[in-house]
């Protein structure tokens, strides 16, 4: 499992560096360590399985800390975004009931109101010279982490994701992206944006970097361009928007990227014959962790892009109420597997509502629906418990699903 992961590339390769955030580089000791000896306060403090601790802190090695030690205490982390407006952090910090704040220095000074007795991770304390503990091994059933809906349709929602689907998300991902401790890969995202978990987890289970870009760098697409190539970043997920603006940049010839994956909205355009690294069309809503389909972006390939295949353990259903539709028509997506949140937290009457059951495996669940659209040619899909289905990907026509804004 992820903590397993991580602590035995901790212990493999202690002086590697885990995160690069400016001059900045933390190395999987001082990670482990630092994580440890917050993730032992919060224990002390009373949190534990499904507890939920809110991380406030911007894209650096504080966050990773943060992140880390409250899955190292057995609870769940809760990413708020400092971008966000005050009133937004203290409603999340009501509804999510957060047990604990964990957060740094100078937002803790700062103007938004955080709970008194905010632990506060300090990097430039020495951390204690001594071997992290093998860690706990938390039951899949408990929560990893919670993010929330934007609330653009009324009070945010908090879809809770258990550790059985981000199990799930990050073995899929290792088999198909075989990271090495040698891939370098951004910490770009928002922190309150369910794909920071794509980069962050997996990076760090298999003993890579993560690099935090600059801001300045993330408002310039030729900036950003070279800023990849300079940094030998071999892995990268933009939101939708950038990745179409960098992709006609020029890219310097020492470019080492090898995947960009790009969701958040549909995707518009297609890929230049020459471009040196593989453009991934990455569709998923939070209820399902992150990512559901992908597909790669060929030259020559159709635009708009289809949002691709699921992934292992996904399955995928165009519905008509609860009646498949015949290939060709138009319905409504269901999804369905290991990938479902256990559901929305505090909130059993949505959930309910949007949490139904899974047509094609009795007493599981699925989320639906997700989207509209128009149904593809039968793609091939991993299926659980010898349960047999008709996903398909959605073509060209399909309307995106709602995400938060990054």
């Amino acid at each position: 499992m992820l903590l397993d992961d991580v602590h035995a590339r901790m212990t493999e390769a202690p002086e590697a560096v885990a995160v690069q955030d400016g001059n900045l580089r933390l190395t999987y000791r001082g990670l482990a360590t630092h994580a440890s000896r917050l993730a032992t306060e919060l224990v002390e403090r009373g949190v534990g399985p499904d507890s939920v601790v809110a991380v406030y802190a911007d894209r650096s090695a504080e966050l990773v800390v943060g992140e880390l030690a409250v899955l190292l205490a057995g609870a769940a982390y809760l990413p708020l975004d400092p971008a966000h407006p005050p009133a937004r952090i203290a409603q999340l910090l009501a509804l999510s009931g957060a047990a604990a704040v964990v957060t740094t220095g100078p937002l803790a000074r700062g103007e938004t109101s955080l709970p008194g007795g905010s632990l506060v991770v300090d990097l430039t304390e020495r951390a204690p010279d001594r071997p992290m503990a093998a860690p706990l091994r938390p039951d899949p059933d408990t929560l990893a982490y919670v993010i929330y809906t934007s609330g653009t349709t009324g009070r945010p929602k908090g879809v809770a994701v258990t550790h059985a689907s981000l199990e799930n998300l990050l073995g899929w991902h290792r088999r198909t992206y075989q990271l090495r401790p040698t891939d370098r890969t951004t910490l770009l995202i928002s922190p309150g944006f369910d794909v920071a978990v794509w980069d962050t987890w997996p990076t760090l289970a298999a003993g890579g970097t993560l690099v935090v870009p600059p801001a300045e760098v993330r408002a310039s697409p030729p900036a950003l361009a070279a800023w990849l190539a300079d940094e030998a970043i071999t892995r990268t997920f933009l939101p939708t928007p950038l990745a179409e603006a960098v992709l006609d940049e020029p890219w310097p010839a020492h470019t080492v990227l090898r995947v960009m994956h790009a969701a958040g909205s549909a995707l518009q355009r297609g890929v230049p014959d020459e471009l040196p690294f593989t453009l991934v069309n990455l569709y998923g809503p939070a209820e399902c962790t992150v990512g559901v389909t992908t597909t790669p972006v060929l030259p020559g390939g159709p635009v708009p892009p289809p949002i691709g295949v699921p992934i292992d353990g996904v399955r995928c259903y165009v519905l008509d109420g609860l009646d498949p539709v015949p290939d060709g028509e138009v319905g409504e997506m269901y999804l369905a597997g290991e990938c479902v949140a256990r559901g929305y937290l505090d909130d059993p009457a949505t959930t309910a509502a949007v949490f139904v059951p899974d047509i094609g495996a009795p007493g599981g669940g699925c989320t639906g629906p997700e989207t509209r659209s128009a149904a593809g040619p039968t793609a091939s899909s991993s299926t659980s418990a010898g349960t047999t289905t008709r996903p398909r990907s959605a073509g060209s026509g399909s309307s995106p699903a709602k995400w938060p804004s990054c």
